[in-house]
């Protein structure tokens, strides 16, 4: 029999509120190691108004941010079960190598990858990537502090 697992609202777990808070639910952590989590941008959501005009697309901006709030709930999940992660707040510190191969569309589910890959300090750093119908459609790596 299969053990049903419940993770906290991302909302419980990060100082971002609407309509910043971009992250809609917790799918599976491992600790130290990865988390994933989906989202679904809603059509009225302000960054599409004018992003495109009668052609909405998810400005890249947004999915980093999206990718970075994802390491911050895996850093915050962490820090909660193992002294090798210190409760910090996440700050965006450096996105490396973004890259974005399609448009992410309103009402499209999107799954979001992170991967701890380094630490140094204070310093974090994951590998992160989106997933829309199972094709990776942005990939980066991000450091937060």
């Amino acid at each position: 029999m299969t053990k049903a697992v419940f993770f906290p609202k991302p909302e419980d777990l990060l100082p971002h509120d609407k309509p910043m808070s971009l992250v809609d639910e917790i799918v599976n952590f491992d600790c130290g190691k990865t988390l994933e989590a989906v989202t679904t941008y809603d059509p009225s959501d302000f960054f599409y108004q004018g992003h495109f005009k009668d052609n909405p697309v998810t400005p890249g901006i947004i999915l980093v941010e999206t990718m970075f709030q994802t390491c911050g709930l895996l850093l915050r999940l962490s820090s909660e079960t193992s002294r090798d992660f210190p409760p910090i707040m996440g700050r965006a510190v450096k996105i490396k190598n973004a890259t974005f191969s399609r448009e992410v569309k309103p009402n499209e589910e999107v799954r979001i990858h992170v991967k701890f890959k380094s630490r140094m300090m204070h310093f974090f750093t994951f590998d992160c990537h989106i997933k829309v119908n199972g094709q990776v459609m942005c990939k980066s790596e991000l450091v937060l502090s």
